[in-house]
């Protein structure tokens, strides 16, 4: 017996996912204000400006790690996971975040664990 079924877009499964959006009222939240107009510093190991959902949120920011590449190379994703939690549109699949009108400041302090 096969089973055949309409896969669902990527971009509704993963938001379908991310709890926390309902749980902290998001939604309701968004009606008042999404951020725009605020930047945000994600200090962290780095955040990668090429990330769908975080298109045009990244601003210029500082490497300080002296390792090869710059605040836009994460070599581990959790720095752009950070900021897709906090200024990602949700475009391409990615994560929506609870300010996605606000910009992200990368700074990159860490390659290493």
């Amino acid at each position: 017996m096969v089973f055949v079924g309409v896969a669902q877009p990527a971009a509704a499964d993963t938001q379908s996912k991310q709890w926390y959006l309902s749980a902290m009222q998001a939604e309701d939240m968004w009606k008042v204000t999404t951020g725009e107009g605020i930047k945000v510093a994600v200090v962290d190991t780095g955040v990668n400006s090429s990330t769908p959902s975080l298109q045009g949120q990244i601003l210029k920011g500082v490497d300080v790690t002296g390792a090869p590449g710059d605040e836009t190379d994460d070599y581990h994703g959790h720095g752009t996971t950070m900021a897709e939690l906090i200024a990602g549109t949700g475009k391409g699949g990615g994560l929506k975040g609870l300010a996605p009108g606000a910009k992200i400041i990368p700074v990159r302090m860490s390659d290493v664990d």
